[in-house]
């Protein structure tokens, strides 16, 4: 192969590494919308993005948890906050029963 084919293969693995984070975090928002208006499940949403849940919802006040929970809440249909931490921890119960059935 000559030297003019091949192409260096360094910013496709910078680009992956750095937008695949990108991405998995900016699927939250629309996530939890489409859990909040029944299309999806919140168990699904807690399964699939725990760590970015466990953030948002230990009351940090810290900016990361104060900004993806401003974004989380942008879209939801809920009229109030309580409303939707009910969801989740409906959510999060059906979780725990269903990891001790697993047992």
């Amino acid at each position: 192969m000559s030297d003019e084919r091949k192409r260096p293969i360094w910013p496709w693995n910078v680009a992956l590494l750095i937008g695949l984070p990108m991405l998995y975090v900016a699927s939250f928002g629309p996530a939890c919308w489409l859990a909040d208006r029944d299309v999806v499940d919140f168990t699904s949403v807690l399964r699939a993005y725990p760590l970015l849940y466990r953030s948002i919802w230990q009351k940090d006040e810290n900016f990361w948890s104060q900004g993806l929970s401003c974004y989380a809440k942008s879209g939801m249909s809920s009229r109030t906050d309580l409303e939707i931490e009910m969801k989740l921890h409906r959510a999060q119960l059906a979780l725990i029963e269903e990891r001790l059935a697993n047992r």
